[in-house]
């Protein structure tokens, strides 16, 4: 990563950190859980101001992260495999189903599930979360179109 976009990145997310503090000097007290992309430091922000705040990695930028490294003719496929992992209704049945992708990609396409490995407990957050709370978070991620384009 070159100079500049480094320095982009840490304005992004001081501009993003100071919108935190205009949110908890507004009478916000906690956030119960944050979706948002995998900026770094970001997480790190998020705690420091609301330190209950569980993270939830966006699973949208999971997909598209993951798609870079596969060609047309493979995506659909892919994705219909990736979508057993975010799709699953318990963490036991995404794991399997990772393990599954693991076993089905892993030696064509390595880096997928080197990011999915890395970021997989902000990828799960939502399992870990009361069904009605996980139906709000699931209906709003399934009005989400996943092609991987």
């Amino acid at each position: 990563m070159n100079e500049k976009k480094i320095r982009a990145i840490g304005m992004v997310a001081r501009i993003r950190e100071k919108n935190l503090y205009l949110y908890r000097n507004s009478a916000v007290t906690d956030i119960f859980i944050a979706c948002h992309d995998n900026l770094t430091g970001f997480c790190d922000a998020i705690n420091a101001i609301f330190p209950k705040t569980k993270n939830q990695l966006c699973i949208v930028h999971q997909i598209r992260n993951s798609c870079k490294f596969v060609p047309y003719k493979d995506r659909k496929a892919v994705c219909a495999d990736l979508k057993k992992i975010y799709g699953a209704v318990n963490l036991d049945d995404a794991e399997y189903a990772k393990e599954e992708f693991r076993e089905k990609w892993d030696k064509k396409y390595p880096d997928i599930l080197k990011s999915w490995d890395k970021n997989w407990s902000e990828l799960t957050t939502f399992f870990d979360i009361s069904n009605t709370s996980y139906r709000a978070v699931r209906d709003s991620e399934d009005n989400i179109d996943y092609k991987c384009s």
